[in-house]
């Protein structure tokens, strides 16, 4: 779909930019897991689901986010902003803040999925795309700021159609 953006206002024009950003960045993360192996067929969309269901009121397994994810404890820890002890001894897995962490990273990620494909191009933007509307920090750095709800309603917003 070919946009003239001689013929809109300025804001429209802006999400336009925002949106190219974004699918532009998707199409990389793409390419990156497709460089990586990460494989498209029924077996990706079976985690997919699975990862899904790690959100509810029961705790959140580190293992079984890190095994979903294709990254080990430590990588995980680092990517919550905690500890790596926090993920390796279960007392310390179950406190709130790992908890409220690892939640706020999987609804990020189930917001994102629909957009980049995978729940792997979802986790990948969430480490390394910078968002406009935060001085392009990314999710991550936000999540670990305990900013997560500022990353979901800024996401909520693109969603329906606004911009950063």
């Amino acid at each position: 779909m070919l946009i003239d953006d001689r013929n809109v206002g300025e804001d429209a024009q802006t999400r336009r930019r925002v949106i190219r950003g974004i699918r532009f960045s998707i199409v990389r993360l793409s390419w990156y897991c497709d460089v990586q192996g990460v494989q498209k067929n029924d077996t990706v969309q079976q985690q997919s689901d699975a990862f899904f269901r790690l959100v509810g009121d029961g705790a959140i397994s580190a293992k079984s986010l890190a095994e979903q994810l294709r990254v080990n404890k430590t990588q995980l820890a680092d990517a919550l902003g905690v500890g790596a002890e926090s993920l390796r001894r279960q007392n310390r897995e179950r406190a709130a803040r790992v908890q409220t962490r690892m939640r706020d990273m999987i609804e990020i990620i189930n917001r994102v999925q629909p957009w980049a494909g995978t729940v792997n191009q979802a986790f990948a933007w969430y480490r390394s795309q910078g968002l406009p509307s935060f001085g392009g920090m990314t999710a991550e750095e936000l999540v670990k700021d305990g900013r997560a709800d500022a990353v979901k309603q800024y996401l909520a917003r693109i969603n329906i159609g606004g911009f950063a």
